[in-house]
C-alpha cells in the first residue's frame, strides 16, 4: 500500500485576502481562500462566471461570482441538489426535497417550477439523445423501497424503479458514444448502469463498497465515493478500491493536472480533507489537502481567472467554500 502525502495548510484566508501558494509545495493544488457563508449548504455547481450554491434551510440559491459580487434568488422549499443544464444557454435546476419540485433558473431568475409526485433526492444533467441539449435524471422517493429515476427532456418523463438509490450520474459507460445513467444503491452496495442503447431498460449491476454516497462517470470509468473511506473505480465488471480517508462523501473524475490521464478527487467528511489520486491507471499514493469541517461536495472552477480550473469544496460544518488553487504541476 502506498502512503498518502499530506499537504499542510498554515491558515485559511478570507475572500480577496489570500496569498496564492501559501501552503507547502507539492501536488497539483495549493491552499487558497476559505469563503465564509451565513448558513450551511450541501450542494454547489460551477457556472461560467461563478459558483451557484443551494441553501436548503433558507430555500435560496446564491451565485458567488469570481469578481466578489453575489446574487441570490428564492427557489422551491429545501433545495438539496443543484445541477447546471446546458440547453443552448445555461440554466440551473434545483431539486427541492421539501417542496417536491424542481426550480429552473435562467439568469438568476426562476423561470419555471415543476411539481413532482415525490421528493427529489438527487439529480444529474447530461445529453442523453445526442442533440447537444442536456436532459435530467432525477431520483425521487420518500422511502428507499419506492425510489425511482425519472428522465426529463426526452418527451413524457420516463420512469424506472431503482429501490435504494441514493446518487445518480450521466456519462458514456460502454463507449458507444451515447450517455448512460448510473446510480448507486446504498442499501445494496451496488452500482447500476441503465444503458442508453436499450432505452434505459437494460440494467448492469456491479457490487461496490458498503454505503456508497456519490457517483461520477468519465471515459467509461465509474467512480463511487465510499462512506467507509476511499473510492471504488468500476470498469466493466472490474472493481478496484482506492484507499484513503474515513468517509468519502462526494467524488469527481477529470484530468486534474493536465497530463491527459484520468484523475480522481473525493472529499473525506470525517477527516476534513480532499484526497486526490493522480492517474487512475497507476497505483500511486493520494495527495491530501486539509479543508473546512465536514466537506460534503466538490466542483471544478477557475476561481482566480488564470485559465486553470481549481477545486472548490463545500464544507458543511464550518460553513465555508474552500478553494484549492491549481498549481499547474504535473506528476
Amino acid at each position: 500500500m502506498t502512503e498518502a502525502r499530506y499537504i499542510m495548510q498554515p491558515g485559511l484566508a478570507t475572500l480577496l485576502g489570500f496569498v496564492a501558494g501559501c501552503s507547502a509545495p507539492g501536488g497539483p493544488f495549493v491552499a487558497g481562500p476559505a469563503l465564509p457563508s451565513d448558513e450551511p449548504a450541501r450542494a454547489l455547481v460551477a457556472t461560467d462566471d461563478g459558483l451557484a450554491i443551494a441553501f436548503h434551510l433558507s430555500s435560496r440559491v446564491a451565485l458567488w461570482r469570481r469578481d466578489g459580487s453575489r446574487a441570490e434568488v428564492e427557489v422551491g422549499l429545501g433545495p438539496r441538489r443543484i445541477a447546471r443544464v446546458d440547453r443552448g444557454s445555461t440554466e440551473l435546476v434545483t431539486a427541492n426535497a421539501s417542496g417536491a419540485s424542481l426550480s429552473t433558473l435562467r439568469g438568476m431568475v426562476v423561470a419555471t417550477t415543476t411539481a413532482l409526485d415525490a421528493p427529489p433526492i438527487a439529480l444529474a444533467a447530461g445529453d442523453l439523445d445526442g442533440d447537444d441539449d442536456d436532459e435530467l435524471a432525477i431520483l425521487t422517493g420518500i422511502v428507499a423501497s419506492a425510489i425511482e429515476v425519472q428522465i426529463h427532456g426526452l418527451g413524457p418523463p420516463l420512469r424506472r424503479a431503482l429501490p435504494g438509490a441514493s446518487a445518480v450520474a450521466i456519462g458514456d459507460v460502454d463507449g458507444d458514444g451515447r450517455s448512460d445513467i448510473v446510480a448507486v444503491l446504498e442499501s445494496e452496495a451496488t452500482a447500476v448502469v441503465l444503458s442508453n442503447a436499450s432505452g434505459f431498460e437494460a440494467e448492469t449491476r456491479v457490487a461496490v463498497c458498503p454505503t456508497p454516497s456519490a457517483v461520477a462517470v468519465r471515459r467509461g470509468v465509474i467512480a463511487v465515493a465510499c462512506r467507509s473511506g476511499g473510492v471504488d473505480l468500476v470498469e466493466g465488471s472490474s472493481v478496484r478500491h482506492l484507499e484513503g480517508g474515513r468517509a468519502s462523501y462526494d467524488v469527481l473524475l477529470d484530468d486534474l493536472d493536465g497530463d491527459g490521464a484520468l484523475d480522481v478527487a473525493a472529499v473525506d467528511r470525517l477527516g476534513d480533507a480532499v484526497f486526490v489520486w493522480l492517474d487512475v491507471t497507476q497505483d500511486q499514493a493520494p495527495w491530501v489537502y486539509p479543508v473546512g469541517r465536514g466537506p460534503v461536495a466538490l466542483e471544478r472552477f477557475d476561481f482566480d481567472g488564470d485559465g486553470a480550473r481549481d477545486l472548490v469544496v463545500l464544507a458543511y460544518e464550518s460553513r465555508t467554500v474552500d478553494v484549492l488553487l491549481d498549481t499547474g504541476a504535473k506528476r
